[in-house]
């Protein structure tokens, strides 16, 4: 199952009380977060929503104040019932895992719906996660597709990848036409695992011609960016000479770094290079 992700802390100015959910924001960004959960708790108790938020967000994660996700499922609902989406958000995560609330599939993915019409985001693909892993009921690809496109052309590119493999592997679905279209998607919106995905489309030759000039070029863009896959698949273009000169240098090189990046195959490669 894919994990869950928690929202980024919420930097909107509201209201009278904008001074102690900004002076909060100003003490964040230098990490202290003690003084800055001061700040919130003082912005929620004058009634700022955004300040429990984001003081929901520092109890969950025990950042600058002791970790206590009971208090955490309690600022969220705060926010939530007041019409701050992420609190919803982060609330049905909660729900989702069962942290600081009793685990409740059902309501978790109340709440994701909830936000994923107001235009959260990582809700929609959270409700994507559970039709894909069959979570909360049976897996479902055909209703999972509609929440993973919405995220991902909204500019989420984990969406966009996770759309790629259904449409390259998923049992009823498999079209490597869209699958190379998403994986395309997610690479040039920089995620690491859309260029690796891509480079074996172009590389394999799944659904198009063998391309390894292509699949080298795409696995290097991969390994840039932190994929130990690409740093291991890129080795291996330049160890055979596919797409570009043969270069037991280069190979080397690139398996160390898929080594270094706790792709054990790189370390192997390497050896035997």
């Amino acid at each position: 199952m894919k994990k869950q992700f928690i929202t980024i802390i919420l930097l909107a100015t509201v209201s009278m009380y904008a001074n102690f959910l900004d002076d909060g924001m100003v003490h964040a960004r230098k990490g202290e977060m003690t003084q800055a959960a001061a700040l919130w708790e003082k912005s929620c108790s004058s009634g700022n929503l955004a300040g429990c938020y984001n003081l929901g967000v520092v109890y969950e994660r025990g950042d600058g104040v002791k970790q206590d996700y009971a208090k955490a499922s309690k600022l969220y609902r705060e926010s939530c019932n007041a019409g701050k989406m992420k609190g919803c958000m982060n609330l049905g995560v909660m729900y989702n895992n069962g942290t600081g609330v009793k685990k409740d599939i059902y309501q978790a993915k109340i709440l994701y719906e909830k936000a994923c019409r107001s235009g959260q985001m990582i809700a929609c693909y959270n409700i994507g996660v559970m039709f894909r892993e069959g979570i909360g009921g049976s897996i479902d690809y055909s209703k999972a597709l509609p929440y993973y496109k919405k995220a991902c052309s909204n500019g989420m590119a984990l969406a966009c990848s996770d759309l790629g493999t259904l449409y390259e592997k998923a049992v009823g679905l498999q079209d490597y036409s869209k699958a190379k279209k998403y994986y395309t998607k997610a690479c040039n919106a920089g995620y690491p695992a859309g260029c690796y995905n891509l480079g074996n489309i172009y590389y394999f030759g799944r659904g198009v011609e063998i391309d390894y000039t292509m699949a080298h070029k795409v696995y290097k863009a991969g390994c840039s960016i932190g994929n130990a896959n690409a740093c291991l698949n890129l080795g291996i273009t330049y160890a055979k000479g596919q797409g570009v000169q043969k270069s037991n240098e280069n190979a080397k090189y690139y398996f160390q770094k898929s080594c270094k990046k706790g792709n054990t195959k790189g370390c192997e490669y390497e050896k035997h290079l």
